[in-house]
């Protein structure tokens, strides 16, 4: 089933893409994306992209392969 997610639009929830970016190591686009999961209370997802390894690491998120 795929089902569409929308980002967070107020500003403070905006702002925390810069501690993601900080917190876990990652570009703008992958922080966006951390930000998008994260309030839409996804908490797993499959990717090959070790820009989120200290994500998975901290498990934040769960890794699917």
């Amino acid at each position: 089933m795929l089902t569409l997610v929308n980002p967070p639009l107020k500003p403070k929830y905006q702002l925390k893409v810069i501690s993601f970016m900080k917190n876990y190591n990652l570009r703008a686009r992958d922080a966006y994306h951390l930000l998008i999961m994260k309030s839409n209370k996804i908490n797993s997802f499959a990717t090959f992209d070790s820009d989120f390894d200290e994500v998975f690491k901290k498990k934040i998120l769960k890794k699917y392969f």
